[in-house]
């Protein structure tokens, strides 16, 4: 999702509310469901896989893919009541709500500035902000190309929502304002390319969900991190054979492992067809980020990357933990009663 931050502040809308809240262009998390299910429809519902792949694991089918290529950039409420109970927000004309109770607007009202404590501390810190200039041994620090990729593929449990608030993007050398400086931003439906590639080659699907990789981070002094054991590219639930988490970044794995079921050539074939299928145009979504633009994405779904730029592009952001953020979207949609009556267990 992405989201106009007021006055040049991070906004992570994911997680919090403001006194703009009637006039601010920011979107929290749809409420339209179907059996339980939430289901791609209206403007804003174009953005629901990006938070909906633990509640229902919906995918997108390619019917519904299509609309990634029209994700508007800016959303804006179509109407805000104020009522007894809280704030009713209506999205689209198709009676998309949200609703936020008193008690949850009171609660940040109070607050002079934007808290960060639910971000997930990493060995990026807790809040980061950079430039281009390889402080981390990392090719985010860079201004090269970057292809479709998920973030901390090394950590037992991936960052789940990723945010990236773009502060801004300067270059000395230009002097007419209209030569591109590059950084074009990419997203991709992982869910959607790993149906095309079970359609396609369920083999290479197969192999890619089966064979379990070491993945590491150890490009800086001080700094080793691997996940507790080895995971696959695609993670899929054993009992009912559905997608689950994608973990792709071809520049934090380790060695295909040679004892597995599948020899690595096959790992390797596999690979390159799914890594195809992840470049074509039509499951690439390329937009470009603004100053003051705010990028919120699913990162067990959602993979990101970005073209190459010029100049110095100052970028912020954090990672939210998965249940951090699935806790708080489901005390912000259900009332308790019904939370604990579909809590797992």
């Amino acid at each position: 999702m992405i989201v106009r931050a007021a006055r040049g502040r991070a906004l992570f809308s994911s997680l919090y509310t403001s006194r703009a809240l009637a006039q601010r262009p920011w979107i929290f998390q749809s409420r339209r469901k179907s059996g339980g299910v939430p289901t791609v429809t209206g403007s804003h519902d174009r953005l629901d896989f990006t938070i909906y792949s633990l509640e229902g694991q919906p995918e997108l089918m390619p019917r519904q893919a299509k609309y990634l290529a029209t994700i508007p950039k800016d959303i804006r409420p179509l109407h805000v009541e104020s009522q007894e109970a809280g704030v009713r927000v209506q999205w689209s004309d198709n009676a998309h709500e949200s609703f936020y109770p008193w008690e949850f607007i009171n609660s940040y009202l109070k607050a002079d500035r934007v808290e960060s404590e639910s971000l997930q501390h990493t060995h990026y810190g807790g809040f980061y902000d950079f430039i281009p200039d390889l402080a981390l041994a990392d090719t985010a620090y860079t201004n090269l190309a970057l292809a479709a990729h998920t973030d901390t593929t090394y950590f037992s449990d991936p960052a789940g929502l990723q945010a990236f608030h773009l502060l801004s993007h300067t270059d000395n050398t230009v002097k007419d304002g209209k030569t591109s400086l590059g950084g074009q931003s990419l997203l991709v439906d992982g869910f959607y390319a790993a149906s095309i590639l079970r359609d396609e080659d369920p083999k290479a699907f197969e192999i890619l969900s089966r064979v379990k990789l070491p993945w590491h981070a150890s490009g800086n002094e001080g700094i080793t991190i691997a996940p507790d054991k080895l995971y696959p590219v695609l993670e899929v639930d054993e009992k009912t054979g559905t997608l689950h988490r994608v973990r792709w970044n071809n520049d934090d794995r380790g060695v295909v492992p040679f004892d597995s079921e599948y020899s690595p050539q096959e790992w390797y074939d596999a690979a390159r067809k799914w890594d195809a299928i992840l470049r074509r145009k039509s499951v690439e979504y390329w937009f470009q980020l603004t100053p003051g633009s705010l990028l919120v994405f699913d990162n067990w779904r959602v993979l990101h990357g970005r073209s190459a730029f010029t100049g110095v592009r100052r970028m912020c952001g954090g990672y939210i933990n998965r249940d951090d953020f699935m806790s708080r979207w489901r005390n912000t949609n259900y009332p308790r009663e019904e939370i604990l009556r579909r809590v797992v267990g």
